[in-house]
């Protein structure tokens, strides 16, 4: 048997598998863009004001709507809401005025006890209600709270109210159960259209509409998007293909490192490495008032970023590194001892000092597209660039010392 004319068969077979199977991923690849492209980026809720805030299921932001559309004072339609809400849970009013209602967030008790919403209507009956959104209640906290209320409110009549997403039962029996699909249905049957002007017809609704899409529902865990979901099913391929990107980019990265050095070998040269920029400078550059340097920042994932930027600059030292007067300085002496290099620099189109960089002596932005011969060649073309710059910088460093 030809062992080796075997062995090349089975390569050449291997590399058509190999093959096969890339070509496949580059159609799979394919479709899949196509299908994220037509899902929504977001869940299909309705966007209120809680969830823009990212405040969907925050218990403070939701009691604090709650209690604005309770207060007469602010609310544009007076008690009708709280009204509905004691006449739903069965509730005798007939003996109240509702006159002065006065609506407290986070009332706090002689002993440090904290009920969520207190209600004084008329200084003859006070409402307590307790709101859980997502969190149990507290170890017999409305056992607690209903003996507060009973010692510091003695003259008052009394209602507890346990509001809850489901309408779960309180520890007290004293508490009423009372979930937000009451309060969704209860508010929905207010005639409140004439009473309210646009902002306040606005949040009104608004405050319902995050009832019913965030609120109302047996699981209140937060809807997943089309494009998430697609995301979980395929996370192991689009991990191993971003494991591949990160390990071919800092590959190149390295590459360029070391042609950094190659091209600036000799001159006692030394060169600062991070995965974000490359800083190379002289030892002559620099000293205890200022230095300078050239930088090439090279963004990590090179191979998905558009530019390499490339800056000379001079700074000063430790705290002073962008106000030290030996900037502005070193930068005039550069130009001075140097006729023609602005000119010259200007055709390079670089980039001076300005305002918003004013250590910059010269920078330039060079534009990739993506793969690695042509991020070889503009970093090429950035070495050749700057290079002409090395000898004026020496000049006006060793008359500078003068």
């Amino acid at each position: 048997m030809d062992y080796q004319q075997a062995l090349q068969n089975l390569n050449t077979k291997n590399s058509r598998l190999v093959n096969a199977e890339i070509e496949d991923l580059h159609d799979a690849l394919s479709l899949l863009m196509i299908t994220v492209k037509s899902l929504a980026d977001e869940p299909t809720k309705t966007l209120t004001i809680p969830s823009l805030f990212g405040k969907a299921y925050n218990e403070n932001f939701i009691s604090d709507y709650f209690a604005y559309t309770l207060d007469p004072l602010r609310n544009g339609i007076g008690n009708k809401p709280l009204l509905a809400i004691l006449e739903f849970l069965e509730i005798d009013t007939t003996n109240y005025f509702f006159d002065q209602v006065t609506v407290i967030r986070e009332h706090t008790f002689t002993n440090r006890g904290r009920i969520d919403f207190l209600i004084n209507v008329d200084d003859t009956l006070v409402i307590a209600i307790e709101n859980k959104i997502l969190s149990p209640e507290g170890k017999k906290q409305t056992q607690s709270y209903e003996r507060s209320i009973d010692d510091e409110y003695v003259q008052y009549d009394k209602v507890f109210i346990f509001l809850s997403p489901e309408g779960r039962k309180a520890s007290s029996d004293l508490f009423f159960p009372l979930s937000y699909e009451d309060i969704f249905n209860t508010y929905t049957t207010l005639d409140v259209g004439e009473c309210l002007d646009h902002k306040r017809a606005f949040y009104w609704q608004d405050f319902l509409s995050h009832l019913e899409e965030y609120i109302i529902m047996t699981n209140t865990l937060p809807e997943l998007s089309e494009r998430t979901k697609l995301f979980l099913e395929h996370y192991d391929v689009i991990r191993d293909l971003e494991s591949a990107f990160e390990r071919d980019s800092q590959y190149l990265i390295d590459y360029l490192s070391e042609k950094v050095l190659s091209f600036y070998e000799g001159g006692e040269w030394n060169l600062e490495k991070t995965p974000h920029y490359q800083l190379l400078e002289k030892e002559s550059w620099n000293n205890q008032e200022y230095r300078v340097f050239l930088v090439f920042r090279i963004q990590k994932d090179i191979l998905s970023k558009g530019a390499i930027l490339v800056q000379l600059e001079v700074q000063g030292q430790r705290k002073e590194w962008n106000t030290s007067p030996h900037i502005e300085s070193f930068i005039k002496l550069f130009k001075k001892i140097n006729p023609g290099i602005q000119e010259e620099m200007n055709d390079k189109n670089m980039k001076s000092q300005s305002k918003d960089r004013p250590t910059n002596i010269a920078s330039k932005r060079y534009s990739l597209k993506g793969d690695p011969i042509s991020i070889d060649n503009a970093f090429d073309q950035a070495l050749n660039d700057f290079s002409f710059l090395i000898e004026p910088v020496d000049k006006t460093v060793i008359k500078y010392s003068e």
